[in-house]
């Protein structure tokens, strides 16, 4: 089971050049990032992967998308049967507890909003009760909180090209008789 960050979802689903994520070592939006977010949904669909939808992602979702593409999101997630929905449960809140005297104890210096860490806690706690192994996210927080909790992280610009189709066929008449004229 993985997660997909909400940006992830925003550049899916609406195909938004203008927050395309930048990549780090050129400084410039990543090259092919539809392509490689497609590949990514394909791998995860054909390995028969779930793709769990924290329903705080899914607020958040919703509100990033806006009135006038609301439904056209919800049915493109909701019809797919990879995609399953995960709620802020009572498992997740002793998670989430359990992150919380974790994170208190470790007195990390987190320069994020109270509501900002706890909305990332709330993502992870969901995320270790469905028992997800990895999140995509560029978000540094949620980053920082997956891994100290032991829930690998892939950055957008980790995310892989698609493989190049492969190369087409020389369609080689040998019946042409400039062709046989040549070869003999």
């Amino acid at each position: 089971m993985v997660i997909l960050d909400t940006n992830f979802y925003v550049l899916l689903l609406l195909n938004d050049a203008s927050k395309v994520p930048l990549d780090p070592k050129t400084g410039e939006r990543l090259e092919k990032f539809q392509d490689r977010l497609k590949h990514l949904i394909e791998t995860l669909e054909n390995n028969q992967e779930t793709i769990v939808i924290p329903t705080p992602v899914y607020a958040e979702l919703m509100v990033m998308v806006g009135r006038n593409n609301l439904h056209e999101v919800m049915g493109a997630l909701e019809k797919n049967k990879n995609f399953q929905f995960a709620t802020f449960d009572k498992k997740s809140a002793i998670e989430c507890a359990h992150i919380e005297i974790n994170s208190k104890q470790k007195k990390s210096a987190a320069v994020d909003t109270k509501a900002k860490v706890k909305f990332d806690r709330q993502i992870i706690a969901i995320a270790k009760s469905n028992k997800v192994s990895m999140i995509y996210t560029d978000d540094k927080g949620l980053c920082t909180t997956a891994l100290n909790n032991g829930i690998s992280v892939v950055k957008s610009h980790e995310l892989p090209l698609p493989p190049e189709p492969p190369q087409g066929k020389f369609d080689f008449d040998c019946q042409s008789p400039n062709v046989n004229q040549t070869l003999h």
